[in-house]
């Protein structure tokens, strides 16, 4: 995090908004890549296999939709620390 996107307490209300925003932004973008990580990792887990033969579920495809639940599930919890913009 770069010095302009703390929130020290000496910041006008504007400076402080503005930067909560840019926290806000990154916080969102992180969570957004994981949780397309998360996507991705489920389609190549279950998608590609099952076009290979779609009767068999192994535990290979069960492994990747886990990966990618638990990817989703962080992106998630990222969004825990984005600020107030108040």
């Amino acid at each position: 995090m770069r010095d302009g996107d703390r929130l020290p307490e000496t910041l006008d209300a504007s400076a402080r908004k503005l930067a909560a925003k840019r926290i806000n932004e990154r916080v969102k973008l992180l969570a957004n890549l994981l949780n397309s990580l998360g996507i991705g990792v489920i389609g190549a887990g279950v998608i590609v296999p099952g076009v290979h033969d779609p009767t068999r579920i192994t535990l290979q495809t069960l492994a990747w939709i886990a990966t990618g639940l638990v990817l989703h599930l962080l992106a998630q919890s990222v969004l825990a620390f984005m600020r107030s913009e108040d």
